[in-house]
């Protein structure tokens, strides 16, 4: 399972936030773009999407192609997880479209990150959306836990918890798109 928040930051906001992670011993490493091609059942434009919902994702990137499924759970910003390296992302499409799952959003990003013990720490450059802050811990049975490790680091990092923001990218997307998705 894996509890994730974000933030939106201006660009003077990243340079402030890289200084406060240096101050920690935190540095993030080197710009990968990632290019996640996301599919869900065909017609799910129609029905709300609720826990149970999923996306299949492909993750290009330069060190490999990723093959994700997330399924919502009843808590936002918490998705059950699975995912797997594959040799050819064009042919894992192919069986997807094929088996009746319609692309639903693409989301390029520039990412650099770090790790503190189990806690994710990204900073994302999205195409058309900004720049985010993103916060993310995988727990087999903890989430509340993690959910409260992840708001006291933004505590440290001095970021008001209401510009916290837990849905996904492709979750922002496709409700600017007219899906509606609900935890309840």
């Amino acid at each position: 399972m894996e509890v994730e928040s974000k933030v939106l930051l201006s660009s003077d906001e990243v340079d402030a936030i890289v200084l406060r992670l240096a101050a920690l011993g935190l540095h993030l490493g080197q710009q990968e773009t990632q290019r996640d091609v996301y599919y869900k059942e065909r017609g799910f434009r129609e029905n709300v999407q609720g826990p149970g919902s999923y996306l299949v994702r492909l993750r290009y990137k330069e060190s490999g192609t990723i093959l994700n499924m997330k399924r919502l759970t009843e808590s936002d910003g918490t998705w059950e997880e699975n995912e797997t390296r594959v040799d050819d992302g064009q042919i894992v499409e192919e069986i997807v479209r094929a088996i009746g799952a319609e692309k639903a959003v693409t989301v390029t990003k520039v990412r650099r990150q770090c790790l503190r013990d189990d806690l994710e720490i990204i900073i994302d450059e999205v195409e058309g959306m900004g720049i985010f802050l993103e916060l993310a811990i995988e727990t087999v049975d903890e989430p509340e836990k993690a959910r409260d490790r992840i708001n006291l680091f933004l505590a440290e990092l001095e970021i008001d918890p209401s510009r916290i923001e837990l849905r996904g990218y492709p979750t922002i997307l496709l409700e600017q798109q007219g899906v509606r998705f609900s935890v309840k």
